[in-house]
């Protein structure tokens, strides 16, 4: 067990931390914590998505299954499950429409959330079954148009979304009907999401031209409860709320400071206003273990003291070309993993409480991506091209039950001017069988074997860095795909100079 004395007490201290990861943020306060100890290095579990994609998007986790969409037009983003062990596709659903991307809200008690994003305010909410991706609900209330907000959840299950208008309303788990339907004035610009906590939903209000308050609603009944003051700053407010596992709520305003609020239970009371920070759409602010805040300021992560907002540690620059959108996970020893929000200079990061780096790993196109952490640990990430990689170190315990894959290996890699690929099929039935190489753009660049193969049968290629006509490839990444029947790995190819 990896799990030491001190691990076990900060996880049951840490009553608002899970094990899955349902929303953006881990949970429906958004704090980023879970209670499994995550990967110490960059070890990889699996790597390779069955569909390709423009960028990565946000993945969820629940009981050994992870979901995202893997957007490849306007009209073709279909939602993937895959296997958290093995990375075997489960299945994929795609809404059918003009326009129409299939978006992943949320992922809790066996139901994959989503909408078909078209961009009209009136999107159709869904609840797939995470077995097999058939529709289990179609829901009597539409959602709005933001395409970065998700889903929270009630004790029960229940889910609060954006509905037309901007309105909320709380949606029937089991059969997705309206629990209730509150009011609300927001302008939809990617704070359309709310937290829950103790009992109560906490979103923003307000005009394109008026200041933005936190507002209370009551969860049960979606009664309004109070709001605070006018927080100051621009038009927009892209950045989400996140509340710490005390209640304390951080909220970022759009042009304006930090601000922590507390929750007096007849008002809010603030805590304390810093004027770090700046944070693009769908970044993300975290909570520590301890209480410590996190967040960007400019490239950079900064970590404030809970108490007073004031700075205490500040990482190195975390992009180079693009803007920092973070996104946190932070497990149950206080390590940060950050996803960065890049794109060409997307980078997945790990870091000390202090903000000291452990590690770090290339994802490109992690636009909308960010982290998020299941069972054992195991930490995912999607970015672009077939880029879905899954992260345990050795040593954590995992169930026995896994499923056992085929065998792959390629020898040697990096390699010039050839490697050697080989595949094993495990013992049984006779299934088809599809092996290629493809770029890391999702092109097919050479198919080297489409047909069918008997269980324990071996293929065996030499591959010299060739596309289908004969030309030869520059020196650079390329990406095996080895598919057997339903299952599917992939590895990467480093052809060096």
């Amino acid at each position: 067990m990896r799990h030491t004395l001190a691990s076990i007490a900060i996880l049951l201290l840490a009553t608002n931390a899970i094990a899955d990861w349902p929303t953006l943020g881990g949970s429906s306060a958004r704090h980023g914590q879970s209670d499994q100890l995550g990967p110490s290095d960059a070890t990889l579990l699996w790597e390779g998505a069955s569909e390709t994609a423009w960028f990565g998007d946000q993945c969820f986790i629940e009981d050994g299954r992870v979901a995202t969409m893997r957007f490849q037009s306007i009209s073709i983003a279909p939602i993937v499950c895959h296997d958290l062990e093995t990375g075997f596709e489960l299945w994929q659903r795609d809404f059918p429409g003009v326009n129409s991307r299939s978006v992943p809200r949320g992922f809790k008690d066996g139901f994959v959330y989503a909408t078909n994003f078209q961009e009209s305010g009136a999107d159709t909410l869904y609840a797939l079954n995470a077995s097999d991706g058939s529709i289990a609900w179609v829901s009597e209330v539409f959602c709005e148009r933001g395409i970065v907000w998700t889903a929270s959840f009630t004790e029960n299950g229940d889910l609060v979304v954006p509905i037309t208008g901007n309105d909320l309303a709380r949606v029937d788990h089991t059969d997705g009907s309206a629990v209730w339907i509150t009011e609300r004035n927001i302008p939809n610009t990617g704070a359309e999401g709310t937290c829950i906590f103790g009992g109560k939903v906490y979103g923003f209000e307000g005009f394109i031209n008026t200041d933005k308050t936190v507002t209370a609603w009551d969860a049960e009944t979606g009664v309004y409860l109070y709001s605070s003051a006018g927080l100051p700053g621009d038009g927009d407010q892209e950045v989400p709320m996140t509340l710490g596992p005390d209640g304390t709520i951080y909220v970022k305003r759009d042009g304006g400071a930090l601000y922590a609020l507390q929750d007096t239970g007849e008002g809010f009371t603030i805590l304390w206003a810093s004027p770090l920070g700046h944070v693009f759409y769908s970044g993300h602010i975290g909570v520590g273990i301890d209480g410590s805040v996190y967040m960007a300021d400019g490239a950079q992560i900064v970590r404030l003291d809970p108490a007073t907002g004031a700075e205490l540690d500040r990482s190195a620059s975390l992009v180079s070309t693009s803007t920092l959108n973070p996104r946190f996970v932070i497990d149950n020893s206080g390590t940060l993993f950050v996803g960065n929000g890049g794109s060409t200079d997307g980078r997945l990061f790990s870091f000390a409480p202090d903000l000291s780096q452990n590690w770090s790993l290339m994802v490109p196109g992690l636009t909308r991506g960010g982290p998020a952490m299941g069972r054992f640990g195991t930490l995912v990430i999607a970015g672009n091209g077939f880029e879905l990689m899954a992260f345990r170190s050795d040593g954590t315990d995992v169930a026995e039950s896994a499923p056992a894959p085929f065998g792959l290996s390629v020898w040697p890699n990096p390699f010039n001017p050839a490697t050697q690929i080989e595949i094993v099929a495990p013992v049984g039935d006779e299934r088809r069988a599809n092996v290629a190489v493809y770029d890391l753009q999702g092109r097919l660049l050479d198919e080297l074997y489409s047909g069918s193969i008997q269980g324990g049968e071996l293929l065996s290629f030499n591959w010299r860095a060739q596309d289908a006509g004969g030309n030869l490839l520059p020196s650079g990444v390329y990406l095996l795909r080895a598919r057997l029947g339903d299952e599917l790995r992939s590895s990467k190819l480093v052809l060096v100079e």
